[in-house]
Order: structure tokens, then sequence, then C-alpha cells
């Protein structure tokens, strides 16, 4: 009885002993002319979970078998059995009401920064909870409860007809990994806007080595002087011996007579990065990228004074936030706990 009610089991039929309204076919029309979306009824429960599903499925009235009825809604029959016993019912509710609170102590303790991937692993790296979860089930707890990390904009290529500098050649070759001090520095131009000044620059030397930012420099003008002052300070600060590699892009500041000259005198060898190919220049830009994501987007900058002091007291608020709440000191976050050691 069980295989006949299957195989003359249609979709409509399932929604309407379902309580739902009937889905069109895929190959079929309807009367307006209206045609079925393949991931349609899926919107429809979108954030519905396994435990809701579960339930709606034992309050229904079923004239189908059970099996049949979750191989339709995509449920485990599994998953269903273990969501509507009572003992596991109570459990599982306790457990997201202790999830729910780990999940906010962390999202809160790092100013809404952190999204799901990262929660799970700090939650994982302290063993902060006695079960077992996954990271899809602090996707859900995050939905329901509202928290958003930061986002980022997709990078989007920039290309210039412009006459690119030629000359020099890519040292590195993408070989980020260094096992001395002051061995391989990459350094690059990031824009900072402020809402009266307009846009401002600042100028970064990373060692490849800590991971550490070595040198820096912010300035109105992106000209030769901003990563020269950036240089200056790195090579104050870190007494670099002789055949350091110092990457960065074919910029006109870092190709101009100046630098060159600068970086020549002081026993650097410059390596430059393929023509409009920031993949070769990936740490710095990375570094960059999560520093303003992070940390400048969040922030309204009103003038170049503002961003100064902002950029001298950030050092602080990222120890204070480290070694006071202890938590962003995993792999996921080295860029951003580099950077404080300047």
């Amino acid at each position: 009885m069980g295989k006949r009610c299957e195989r003359n089991l249609s979709r409509s039929s399932v929604c309407y002993c379902l309580g739902s309204k009937a889905v069109p076919s895929p190959h079929s029309a309807t009367r307006n002319g209206e045609r079925y979306f393949k991931k349609g009824y899926d919107h429809i429960r979108q954030e519905i979970g396994p435990t809701q599903l579960a339930y709606f499925v034992k309050t229904q009235d079923r004239s189908y078998p059970l099996r049949t009825v979750c191989e339709v809604l995509g449920l485990q029959r599994s998953s269903y059995y273990f969501c509507t016993s009572p003992r596991e019912a109570g459990r599982l509710q306790h457990e997201n009401k202790q999830l729910e609170q780990e999940v906010k102590r962390v999202y809160h303790a790092q100013k809404g920064i952190y999204g799901a991937p990262k929660i799970y692993a700090e939650l994982k790296r302290t063993n902060a909870l006695p079960f077992a979860y996954s990271l899809k089930r602090i996707q859900r707890i995050m939905r329901r409860l509202g928290l958003r990390s930061v986002v980022l904009k997709k990078y989007r290529p920039f290309r210039s007809d412009r006459k690119i500098y030629q000359g020099g050649q890519d040292l590195l070759k993408r070989d980020f990994h260094s096992s001395r001090r002051n061995e391989k520095w990459v350094s690059d131009i990031t824009y900072v806007h402020t809402s009266r000044n307009g846009w401002c620059y600042l100028a970064s030397i990373m060692d490849l080595a800590t991971n550490k930012i070595v040198g820096w420099h912010f300035s109105k003008t992106m000209d030769k002087e901003c990563v020269l002052q950036a240089l200056d300070h790195a090579i104050a600060t870190q007494k670099p011996a002789k055949g350091c590699i110092l990457h960065s892009d074919r910029g006109s500041q870092y190709t101009s007579n100046k630098y060159r000259h600068t970086v020549n005198t002081n026993g650097f060898k410059q390596s430059f990065s393929a023509k409009g190919c920031p993949y070769d220049n990936a740490p710095i830009e990375s570094f960059h990228a999560i520093f303003k994501k992070e940390f400048v987007y969040l922030t309204t900058l009103h003038s170049y004074e503002d961003a100064i002091e902002f950029l001298n007291l950030l050092r602080a608020v990222i120890i204070e936030i480290v070694f006071t709440v202890g938590l962003v000191t995993k792999p996921l976050n080295k860029w951003r706990i580099s950077s404080i050691h300047t």
C-alpha cells in the first residue's frame, strides 16, 4: 500500500495533504502563463530549520508514509525522530540558549566584526561549550538573533591605460614565507576618506617574517614623499642589513628616481609586482583590506587631524581587545594582530 501511494504521489497532492497550496509541475505552465521556479519552493521555507519542519510534519494528518513526506520536504527521517523526541527537544532548547549566549558574547566582544566562521572557530578554540555544534548551527542562530558581521565590498580590478614602469623584476614570485626578520618587506598605499579633507593616504611596510607593520606614514597627498617617509620610518626602527627584498607595485611613487635612489643607497633589493596584478603583493593588500573593513569603515573621520589621532589611538585599542578580552589570537586574524606591534 505504501509503495502504491508513493508511486502515485505528486508534489501538489503532498502539498494539499500538508495544508499548502498546490505547486505546478516544473514542466507545465500555469493558467496565467507563469512557470515553475526551480528554487521557489525552498524559498518559501528558507528560514525553517529541521526542528520546526519536523514538528510541522508531526502535527499534520498525513495520508502518505512518513518516508515519502520527509523525502519530498527534504527532511531526513533520523532528524525527524531526533527532533520530535521529548527528551531531545528539551535538550536542544537548553543547548540553543547556551549557544546563543556564547555567540552574543563573542560577537559583542569583537565590536560586531566577527561573522559565523570566526565565531565558530573561536568557540572551538576555547572549548566554551560541552556539546557538539556545527558552523551551520551558528549561522542559523546569528540569523535568528539578527547579528551580521562587517561585510567587505567585492573586489573589482581596476584597469588603466596610463604608461606603467616596465623595469625591475619580481623577486618574491609570491613566496610570502620568510624565516628571518628583515629579509622580505612588502609595501603599498591605501586610501582613507575624510569628510572635510577628502581622500588621505596611508603608506605601509610589512615584514613577512613577523607579519608586522614595520613602517608607515599618513599623508594628504599620494606622492613619493609619502612612501619615502614610510621607508625612513622602517629603516630607523628596524635597521635592516643589506640584501633585504623590498616589494611593491609599479606605482609612480615606488618607481620615482628619489625613491629608487633611497632604496639602492640602503642596500635593498627592489622587487615589483606584475602589471595590474595585486595578487603578487597579497599580504599587504590583505592587511589594508581588513584594516579598513574592521576599523576605518566603522569610524567617521572628519579631517586629516582626526585621522592622525585615530591612527595613533588605534594600536592601544587593539592591544586592549587582544590582551583584555583574549579572543583574537589565532591564524584567522594574524594580519590584525601583527599590525599592533609597530
